[in-house]
């Protein structure tokens, strides 16, 4: 099986083609535009440039707010053990974090949909609510408010266009992390960090990686898997009645989740640095 950015291509789903990111001339779309990035954002920068710094960037190459999800992560982690308290299985539950996994299941292991955790993503839930408020606040109409995902691969755009479980994405577009890069390094070196980032989830910043969702959890009772050989491996015996004493797996297609995605800029042996630090 061949891996690609956008998701994957085989030989058993030959003629898929991974969507391409949003332009950003699309933000001239809207009324109000809102970036949402992704975690892994942050990470791309180096120690030295804090998460705030980069949401002002945004601001300064053309963004008319921002909004950042790691709280939204830790809460997401918080419905995901109560879920995994009260549901009666089919075991293991599988995240909906990496959009390329749930879409390799669809095409592959259809056996296994039931065993995706009905749960909104961290990223679509924050637009929804956000889209709702902001509505309010400024008196426009939900249908002028753009809000795009700063994303570190095609797979997110995919699932803005292709949504799994909703009738659409809450999400307007998706721009890649490697298109702002440059303008936003520049706006990061002129832009000073605050005196104490406190606006920020520790926890819910970790899952720009694998492994960063379960970090958030309390059920300890989970599996990080990663990369297309291990995720095939571990799915195929999922479809053999194994891993059934499992809970809850946290699947990539990536072989270190986001932060190593095809769309990113920085290694992702740095970015987790980065992230960590």
């Amino acid at each position: 099986m061949a891996y690609c950015a956008g998701g994957f291509a085989s030989r058993r789903c030959c003629g898929y083609i991974p969507p391409t990111t949003s332009p950003p001339s699309d933000l001239k779309k809207f009324k109000h535009t809102v970036a949402l990035p992704s975690l892994t954002l942050y990470g791309q920068f180096g120690k030295e440039v804090e998460p705030d710094q980069v949401l002002r960037a945004l601001t300064e190459i053309g963004f008319d707010r921002t909004y950042d999800i790691s709280w939204m992560c830790e809460m997401i982690a918080a419905a995901t053990d109560a879920y995994l308290t009260e549901c009666k299985g089919p075991w293991p539950k599988i995240s909906v974090t990496c959009p390329a996994v749930v879409r390799l299941i669809q095409i592959r292991y259809p056996a296994l949909i039931d065993n995706i955790i009905p749960l909104e993503t961290p990223r679509e839930l924050s637009a929804k609510l956000l889209r709702r408020k902001l509505s309010a606040q400024l008196g426009l109409s939900p249908a002028d408010i753009g809000i795009f995902f700063i994303t570190p691969c095609t797979a997110i755009m995919n699932s803005i266009l292709n949504p799994v479980g909703l009738d659409q994405s809450y999400l307007d577009g998706a721009l890649s992390i490697r298109d702002v890069y440059s303008s936003l390094f520049r706006a990061t070196r002129e832009s000073r960090p605050a005196e104490a980032a406190d606006g920020f989830s520790p926890r819910g910043l970790l899952w720009a990686m694998s492994g960063g969702e379960i970090a958030g959890m309390r059920n300890a009772n989970t599996l990080t898997v990663r990369g297309v050989p291990d995720v095939e491996y571990v799915f195929d015996h999922i479809e053999a009645g194994k891993f059934q004493s499992v809970d809850f797996i946290e699947a990539y297609i990536c072989p270190d989740g986001c932060v190593s995605g095809g769309l990113t800029v920085e290694g992702r042996y740095a970015a987790q640095r980065n992230i960590q630090e």
